[in-house]
């Protein structure tokens, strides 16, 4: 599968250095990755079952109490293992973009959609070990939309072809994100550094409880949100933040 000619076709106007010649690897590292991403997968529906949500999809209280061992504490300690993993393993930026064309087959998972808190504990692991210059993740191929890409970002660059769902960069404490596609909702959400540049459109809710840093949009937005604490949001190169 070449990369390169899928971003293309999608957006004809790049032509990103870092996808030339770029084909999808299969090696041990990547097989590893997957499996780890079944696993968190299972791990995070179950965790979410344990759980009553309210309307707006916050934890309330818990259907039962987890005993020791229960979803909650095994997604911690997966973690630990993605971490472990990184320290232990020859894993390259390449692999982590390579991930991002092989799970399309779990996109019917009832998890999916937040398997961005997947990639940022597996980017920030690696990049504290390695200090790569640059990550670079595609969702172009994918028919749902993942949320919270970025989420907690600690000093990567991350490039991303393709539209996204709700949160980008969401917590994220450093780093540049750019993303060359569409968000949903709440791009930045409680940013406290960093930036984040749109190359595309956003939906409601710009900045919400945004700390600091800065987010830059160049296409449209529907709303800037009314939370924010500190600071800069740009429009095409016009600051719109109070």
């Amino acid at each position: 599968m070449n990369l390169t000619q899928i971003v293309e076709e999608e957006y004809p106007e790049l032509k990103p250095s870092e996808l030339i010649n770029f084909k999808v690897r299969e090696n041990n590292e990547v097989k590893t990755l997957i499996s780890l991403f079944k696993e968190w997968l299972d791990l995070s529906h179950a965790n979410a079952i344990e759980y009553r949500y309210d309307k707006m999809g916050y934890h309330t209280i818990p259907v039962k109490y987890s005993p020791a061992g229960g979803a909650s504490m095994r997604l911690t300690l997966l973690c630990d293992k993605i971490s472990s993993f990184v320290c232990t393993s020859e894993l390259c930026s390449e692999d982590i973009t390579s991930l991002c064309f092989l799970i399309g087959d779990f996109e019917k998972h009832p998890s999916f959609t937040s398997s961005g808190e997947f990639f940022m504990p597996l980017i920030n692991a690696h990049h504290s070990k390695t200090k790569n210059p640059l990550y670079t993740l595609v969702t172009t191929h994918l028919q749902s939309k993942i949320n919270v890409l970025g989420k907690r970002n600690a000093n990567a660059i991350i490039n991303i072809y393709g539209d996204i769902g709700d949160a980008l960069g969401e917590e994220m404490n450093g780093g540049i994100i750019t993303l060359y596609g569409n968000a949903n909702s709440r791009v930045g959400s409680s940013v406290n550094n960093g930036t984040i540049i749109l190359n595309g459109d956003a939906g409601e809710d710009v900045g919400s409880f945004m700390q600091n840093g800065r987010i830059e949009l160049n296409g449209t937005y529907q709303t800037i949100s009314r939370h924010i604490r500190g600071g800069e949001i740009y429009w095409k190169g016009e600051k719109i933040s109070e």
